[in-house]
């Protein structure tokens, strides 16, 4: 649902928070299992648990508090990723906003998110400190990479921060603000999603097969949509797995390069950039590079149909299409790997718990 960022819903029905789940699935009973990786920088589930620890620390030092509104403004890194769930983890809520974010969209988004903390990164941080004073209740500016005398260091942040452990959450407590893609400066909507939506979203998508413990989750879908946040955060760790992040833009060369170095089992992307590798894949010299992955997904926009058969011939994988919503973190329908079994340009079936 849409809903003004001053009246996100709460009540009392207890549950253990997404980093509550993290902690208990992953962290205690396999910390030396890697969780994220970012180009040659792998971390394991105990190091991601100390990061994510200290980040919720530093933010509590800071004076955020549950509820408190956290906006990160970073490319997909191991460092966005500890900002999100370090803000998740304190009970406050996480607004991951776009990277190619203009001055106007981030003094709409800000304003409207009332977020009293940013998180961002050096190369990103100009547009911010363009509107900055604009922004009263934005009272404290982490950067990574810091060349702002007014920001703090994010890694000097990170490393002089007491551990603050998961707090308790209710189920309705709303973690995370997420601005659709029909949301502009002038007609600014949020989407407000709590720790029982994202666990139902998690539990529809493992049930359906589309995460797995032993996979190696590469999504080129951005952190700062329900996309890319799910399929390539959030449920690869709440399943235990290993999650590829992409801080680059997607682009053919980069995207093939990194199938190659890193033997992703599960790939999630849009339909156009699966149509960009499969156009580029001869050239590059990467002809069937999903060969290897046991799942391809496609979601965020309309697949051609046309196009899935040239992407199983130059790639060589099916395409599991899906079409999902921002509203409920997740797909509602996909398709099936056996596509003969369907009706021509129907998008698949209900998931499970949709």
């Amino acid at each position: 649902m849409f809903v003004s960022a001053d009246k996100v819903p709460y009540n009392m029905h207890s549950m253990p928070s997404v980093t509550e789940n993290l902690a208990h699935r992953a962290y205690a009973s396999a910390p030396d299992r890697f969780a994220l990786r970012e180009g040659n920088r792998h971390i394991t589930y105990g190091e991601l648990s100390e990061l994510v620890e200290r980040m919720a620390g530093g933010l509590a030092q800071l004076g955020i508090r549950p509820g408190s509104r956290v906006a990160i403004l970073m490319r997909d890194s191991i460092d966005a990723a500890v900002a999100i769930l370090g803000t998740m983890a304190i009970g406050a809520i996480a607004v991951p906003l776009p990277e190619l974010s203009t001055a106007e969209d981030l003094r709409a988004r800000l304003r409207h998110a009332g977020a009293t903390v940013a998180v961002v990164e050096r190369g990103l941080d100009a547009a911010l400190d363009e509107v900055r004073a604009e922004l009263p209740e934005l009272r404290e500016v982490v950067c990574a990479g810091v060349v702002n005398p007014s920001m703090r260091d994010f890694a000097e942040f990170i490393a002089s921060a007491d551990r603050q452990p998961p707090v308790a959450v209710r189920a309705d407590d709303v973690c995370l603000l997420l601005y659709s893609s029909g949301s502009s400066s002038e007609d600014v909507r949020a989407v407000a999603h709590s720790h029982r939506s994202i666990a139902a979203a998690f539990a529809s998508a493992q049930t359906a097969g589309l995460v797995a413990a032993d996979d190696r989750v590469l999504s080129a879908g951005r952190l700062s949509t329900a996309y890319g946040l799910g399929s390539g955060l959030l449920f690869p760790l709440m399943a235990g797995c290993e999650a590829i992040l992409l801080p680059e833009q997607p682009k053919s060369e980069r995207v093939l390069r990194l199938i190659e170095a890193s033997s992703p089992t599960v790939i999630a992307a849009t339909p156009s950039l699966y149509s960009q590798l499969a156009h580029d894949a001869d050239d590059l010299g990467r002809r069937g590079a999903l060969r290897q992955c046991r799942l391809a997904l496609a979601g965020a926009e309309g697949m051609p149909d046309a196009m899935l058969d040239l992407i199983h011939q130059v790639l060589g994988h099916e395409v599991t299409v899906g079409y999902g919503l921002t509203e409920i973190f997740g797909f509602a329908v996909a398709s099936t790997p056996e596509r003969a079994t369907q009706r021509p340009g129907s998008s698949g079936q209900v998931l499970p718990g949709i």
